[in-house]
C-alpha cells in the first residue's frame, strides 16, 4: 500500500500531452516540451490548472520563428530551460514571452542556440532571478539585456562569437562570473570583463578557465573583492610586474594550473593569495 501511494504522489494529476510531465520526490511539477509545436505548448498550459511549475523545459521545433508572447499562458516557473533543436537555430523571443513568470523565476538556462540576433529584453522584470546560464551557443553580445538586481551567478560557457560585444550588464548583486571554455583571446576577455564593471564591488569569483589567454586580462583590476580567480588551461607564459592586484580582505585562491607559465616577475602579484600551480 505504501509503495502504491508513493507512485500516486509522483503522477501528474493533469495531462500535459503532447508535452511530458512528472513530479519529483518533493511533489514539484516538471514539464518538458520537446519539439512540440509552439501553439500546442500554449494550448497545453492554457487548459491545465496548476499555476506554479517547478521546472519548465522547451525545445522548440526547428521551424518556430519566435517564442511568442505569454508562452506560459499566465503560468510561472521557478526554473526555465530553453534548448535549441539545432546549433544554427536563431533564438528569437518576444519581449513578453515569460512576463507571467518574471517575478517568480529563480534560474534561466539557455543552451545550443544561435544567440547572435537574440534580444534579451524578454528578461525585463526578472527581479528575483539569481542564476543565468548561456552555454554552447553563438553569442555576439547581450543585446537589450535589462538590469538584473538579484542575479548572483552568471555562466557564459563553451560559447563562440563575442566580436561585437559592447554591452554593459547591470547586476549589482552578482557574486560569481564563469567565463570558461569560450576560447577568448586577450582582447575578447577584456571586452567582456569590462561589461561587468557595475559589479566590480560585488563579484568574488571569476573563472576564465580554458580560453586562449596569453596575458593576464587588464580588466581584472577593477574587481576589488575577488576571492577566487581561475586562469587554468590558458597560455600565459609570463606574469609581469603588477599584473594581478587582489585587494579583498580574505585570502584569495589563484589557480594557474596548466598555463605554460615560465616566469613570475617580482611584484607581479599584489595582495594575499594562495597560488595553485
Amino acid at each position: 500500500m505504501g509503495q502504491s501511494n508513493a507512485i500516486n504522489r509522483l503522477t501528474c494529476t493533469e495531462s500535459y500531452a503532447p508535452c511530458s510531465c512528472n513530479l519529483d520526490d518533493s511533489g514539484n511539477l516538471n514539464i518538458v516540451c520537446n519539439q512540440v509545436p509552439i501553439g500546442d505548448v500554449q494550448s497545453v498550459l492554457n487548459r491545465t490548472v496548476a499555476t506554479d511549475i517547478y521546472r519548465f523545459s522547451l525545445t522548440p521545433t526547428p521551424n518556430t520563428a519566435i517564442i511568442p508572447s505569454d508562452l506560459l499562458s499566465g503560468k510561472r516557473s521557478e526554473f526555465v530551460t530553453l534548448l535549441c533543436p539545432v546549433s544554427n537555430y536563431q533564438l528569437r523571443v518576444d519581449p513578453a514571452a515569460f512576463s507571467s513568470s518574471s517575478s517568480y523565476t529563480d534560474q534561466f538556462f539557455i543552451s545550443g542556440c544561435d544567440l547572435s540576433q537574440t534580444d534579451f529584453t524578454f528578461l525585463t522584470g526578472f527581479s528575483k532571478m539569481t542564476f543565468l546560464t548561456l552555454v554552447r551557443s553563438t553569442l555576439q553580445n547581450l543585446q537589450g539585456i535589462p538590469p538584473l538586481p538579484s542575479l548572483k551567478t552568471m555562466v557564459i560557457g563553451s560559447c563562440t562569437g563575442f566580436q561585437q560585444w559592447s554591452n554593459s550588464v547591470t547586476a549589482p548583486s552578482l557574486q560569481s562570473l564563469s567565463l570558461s571554455n569560450n576560447q577568448f583571446d586577450d582582447l575578447a576577455a577584456d571586452r567582456v570583463l569590462r561589461s561587468f564593471s557595475t559589479s566590480s564591488n560585488s563579484i568574488a569569483v571569476i573563472s576564465l578557465t580554458n580560453n586562449k589567454l596569453t596575458t593576464i586580462p587588464n580588466q581584472l583590476r577593477i574587481f576589488t573583492r575577488l576571492s577566487y580567480l581561475s586562469l587554468e588551461d590558458n597560455n600565459i607564459a609570463i606574469i609581469g610586474n603588477n599584473s594581478i592586484v587582489l585587494s579583498a580582505a580574505a585570502v584569495e585562491a589563484l589557480y594557474l594550473t596548466n598555463i605554460q607559465l615560465s616566469t613570475i616577475e617580482p611584484g607581479a602579484l599584489q595582495g594575499k593569495c594562495v597560488i595553485f600551480l
